[in-house]
């Protein structure tokens, strides 16, 4: 779509921009270089100052204009038209309902043409009427003057001189502003040039920002954020980070389980040694059994036969003394312990310990490893999107740079030139100026007419006896109104046109400066809702039209004012309303492209199992432990030692029986020694057999045993509490690991993730503020559309227009009074045929006269005397009087009837 490919930048440039080569990074900070400058232009909105010869007719001219058409152009009309330009027929229908709204704006300028069309017609046809009269002898055409009519030469003359100046002032100007015409060709085609320079540089700088924004600046933070996706960014940024976050909270369990498992195999093994020993005496049990019972019945022995002899010396032994009342066998057995100790040891928590020491120590390259595939999925992303940027950019450019304005214009431009250096231009130019020659002819003529009879002119001179030089200022008069009358119709056809045309060209222009025509006509709604310019961009109403949706509400008077503030093309256009770089940025760029790179960032898999120091079984058999160790029966170990102690202490009863022996050998018995022997033998294996085979080994064990369970009592303490404190610790950590690390964990993705889109979302904000205030700055076009439409085209040549037609007006303005007054004073300086006096005047003239020696024949007097026989009378040269004869006046030649004989004075 149109609208993507003119923001497809937006949507596409992933990364941070700036300036080639002097893009600078700092702490996770862009320094954005400047985009290229259009550098400087041609075109100056203020290079046009009128002449200063010719500021004052302008000025007038523009007066004039605004006074024929008060206010603005029929704008509400033009809309009409605008709203019918896919119906012609609907335009006419329009036009035809509602032209009462254009004649009421331009009624001064249609009674100007009015009065145009009634000169141009009525004055060749009222000369040409009047010609005839003058032939025929009528409308003044007899060479005959009345002198009461004289005082009326002098308001004449003043009333023509002012009328003449007016119109020579006119021709002169016209003069002067055919110049300005003439200059208009080279002045507006050099204006066109330098605004097309500008729009060039303009168009060349906006592709060279444009490609700025996606190309070198694209890839160079594109290699950025490739650089801080690298095994070497990953290990510094995101895994050393995460290893420095875990450290503290692992140290204490690892070494709480390093503790225990010293203990345990301490404990184990005092365990073993006490099982050892209660094995052994349950086997030395045994053999003291069989030792005392052979003892015991040794004793029996002895004692039948001690008590065989006389007096039963032996019957006071007891037998059943020699007994073990002790039985290990009751010892409580400690195997469970042995087997929940061997399962704690077996759980290897030592190693488990280092294991977890180890998978921190190594979490950066675990980190760099697991998140290899996820890296290099957003790489490619980025490589992806950085073609496509340059392809992009490439489809955004091109119809850009195939816009060569120069290439359209270079042709116009050798055409002007060799127009305005042509014979034909140059022919032009005398063409104008003998148009305006013309109009300084007529006036002229005038002017000099004037001159010679004000000079010549006496009014006490006959009519008949005018000078010369009054005479022809009298035939220049008349020659002045002839040209006025011949050429009448052409300088109203030329005025008419030209006032049209430039009239309205002029308040056409005061709605470009005031830019009252582009917000009331190119920015008026529509009927259907539309503004102009939108009907115009999308003239066939396609709801689908990519343009139309793009420029959608474009205020033209708007977009003007912002390119006269240099704004950016973005800002200027307004398109935030249908193409918000904001949301397109932060919508299409960082939630739809850099959420899938986040994403996949977010869903990183760090693998943190390895780093559980022990799980639920391991707490379990420690529980467990805990529980046996503390089932161990000290108290009945101790009793059974202790009375052990107290049984095999037999050496007294031992020493007893051989105290017997030694009483029965003093018996005179040969049977004494006998029986004395075998107490003596019972004796001996009393007091040194037994406890020497058997109550040895056994009190062995039993100190053993006994130091044995010391310790276990110490290590049950010591153990009791450290199982509380690994529990607590494996607890604590496994709490951690399952509920603090992964929000760690996120929490160092999330700070490696925003320093690695940090630079994005610098470029997301520098590339709106780019777009919106520094991309396609159209202060040059608006420089370049000043000074060629409002400078070179309303101003120099809207100018010269303008003051070539009313200095034009004010020559054809002065037609009719020029003409009738040229017509009625030039009687007054030509030389008449005859004059018409009063009597009182008559006398007068008949006196001087007379007095100079001159004859004249006075009509309507009887005998030739002063006294009129009528109220006035004729004077008329004799019969063969010559024009301009100064001497007396000759006799006729011939008498015949009808002349007045001559009297000579």
């Amino acid at each position: 779509m149109f609208k993507v490919s003119i923001l497809a930048l937006i949507v596409l440039a992933i990364c941070t921009v700036s300036g080639q080569n002097t893009t600078t990074v700092s702490n996770g900070v862009i320094n954005f270089a400047s985009l290229p400058k259009i550098g400087t232009t041609q075109s100056n909105p203020n290079g046009y100052t009128p002449e200063s010869s010719l500021a004052t007719i302008y000025s007038m001219a523009r007066g004039f204009t605004n006074a024929i058409i008060p206010g603005e152009l029929p704008y509400t009309f033009m809309v009409g038209i605008f709203s019918n330009l896919q119906n012609p027929s609907g335009i006419l229908n329009y036009v035809s309902q509602n032209y009462q709204q254009l004649t009421s704006k331009e009624v001064g300028l249609l009674a100007c043409v009015a009065i145009g069309i009634l000169i141009g017609i009525l004055m060749p046809i009222v000369g040409f009427i009047f010609c005839c009269c003058r032939c025929c002898g009528k409308c003044g055409g007899r060479m005959v003057q009345t002198n009461k009519k004289r005082s009326y030469c002098y308001c004449y003359t003043i009333f023509l001189a002012i009328f003449a100046s007016i119109a020579l002032a006119g021709g002169i100007l016209n003069i002067l502003t055919d110049e300005h015409i003439m200059g208009t060709v080279p002045y507006v085609n050099n204006v066109a040039q330098g605004a097309v320079s500008d729009t060039d540089k303009w168009k060349n700088t906006a592709v060279s920002q444009i490609e700025t924004l996606a190309g070198p600046q694209l890839n160079f933070t594109a290699d950025l954020v490739k650089a801080d996706l690298g095994d070497a960014a990953v290990r510094s940024e995101l895994g050393i980070p995460l290893r420095v976050a875990v450290e503290p909270h692992v140290q204490s369990p690892v070494n709480t389980v390093s503790n225990i498992s010293q203990t345990v195999n301490d404990t184990a093994d005092e365990l073993n040694i006490i099982n050892e020993r209660r094995s052994d005496l349950i086997s030395l049990q045994g053999s003291l059994d069989n030792e005392i019972t052979t003892a015991r019945n040794d004793l029996e022995s002895a004692k039948t036969d001690c008590n065989a002899l006389p007096g039963s010396p032996c019957s006071d032994i007891d037998t059943s003394v020699i007994n073990v009342n002790v039985d290990y066998g009751t010892l409580p057995s400690i195997d469970n312990q042995i087997a929940e100790v061997q399962k704690v040891r077996d759980l290897g928590l030592t190693n488990m310990a280092s294991q977890a020491r180890t998978e921190i120590q190594n979490l950066p390259d675990s980190v760099v490893s697991q998140t290899s595939a996820t890296r290099n999925n957003v790489i490619n992303s980025i490589d992806t999107l950085q073609t496509q940027a340059g392809s992009q950019v490439s489809v955004i450019t091109q119809p850009i740079k195939s816009l060569d304005v120069s290439s359209f214009y270079t042709p116009i431009a050798n055409a002007l030139n060799s127009i305005s250096n042509s014979e034909a231009y140059t022919y032009a130019k005398y063409g104008l100026n003998g148009f305006a020659g013309l109009l300084i002819l007529q006036a002229g003529l005038i002017m000099i007419a004037l001159l010679m009879g004000s000079l010549s002119y006496k009014d006490d001179v006959p009519a008949i006896k005018r000078s010369a030089t009054s005479n022809i200022a009298g035939y220049l008069l008349m020659a002045a109104a002839g040209l006025i009358v011949i050429f009448s119709i052409l300088y109203c056809i030329v005025a008419i046109a030209l006032i049209t045309i430039g009239a309205n060209g002029e308040k056409a222009c005061q709605g470009l400066r005031d830019q009252s025509f582009f917000s009331k006509v190119a920015d008026a709604k529509l009927p259907n809702g539309k503004t102009v310019i939108e009907a115009l961009i999308n003239p066939s109403n396609s709801a689908n039209n990519p343009t139309s949706q793009l420029f959608a509400g474009i205020s033209i008077s708007g977009a003007l004012s912002a390119c006269q503030q240099n704004k950016a093309l973005y800002t200027a256009l307004n398109l935030s309303k249908n193409a918000n770089i904001a949301s397109i940025v932060e919508g299409s760029l960082v939630n739809t492209t850099l959420n899938n790179a986040e994403t996949q960032l977010n869903n990183l898999n760090i693998d943190y199992s390895q780093l559980n120091v022990a799980d639920n079984s391991t707490i379990n058999n420690l529980d467990t432990l805990q529980a046996q160790i503390d089932a161990v029966n000290i108290s009945s170990y101790n009793g059974l030692i202790n009375k052990a102690k107290i049984t095999f202490n037999i050496s007294d009863y031992a020493n007893t029986i051989t105290d017997k022996a030694v009483s029965i050998r003093n018996i005179p018995d040969p049977r004494a020694n006998a029986a004395a022997a075998k107490l003596d033998s019972v004796a001996i294996q009393l007091n040194t057999t037994i406890p020497k085979t058997v109550i040895a080994p056994i009190n062995s064990n039993l100190t053993a045993m006994n130091d044995s369970l010391q310790v276990l009592i110490v290590n049950k303490e010591k153990l009791s509490g450290q199982l509380t404190s690994v529990k607590n610790a494996i607890l604590t950590w496994n709490n951690y690991v399952a509920n603090t690390l992964p929000g760690t964990v996120t929490g160092v993705i999330t700070t490696f993730k925003n320093k690695l889109f940090g630079y994005v979302r610098q470029y997301s904000s520098h590339l709106s503020s780019e777009m919106k205030n520094s991309v396609a700055r159209c202060g040059p076009i608006y420089n370049a559309y000043a000074a060629l439409a409002l400078n070179a085209g309303c101003g120099y040549a809207i100018d010269g227009l303008s003051g070539f037609w009313f200095a034009l007006c004010m020559c054809v303005g002065m037609f009719i009074p020029n003409c009738i007054l040229s017509i009625k004073l030039a009687k007054y300086f030509r030389r008449m045929k005859s004059e018409k006096l009063d009597s009182k005047k008559a006398k007068q003239m008949f006196e001087n006269n007379r007095k100079d020696g001159n004859s004249v024949q006075l009509k309507g007097f009887k005998n030739n005397q002063v006294g009129p026989a009528s109220s006035t009378v004729e004077r008329v040269p004799p019969p063969g009087y010559k024009a301009g004869h100064r001497g007396p006046m000759r006799p006729p030649a011939k008498r015949s009837s009808g002349h007045k004989v001559p009297i000579a004075y």
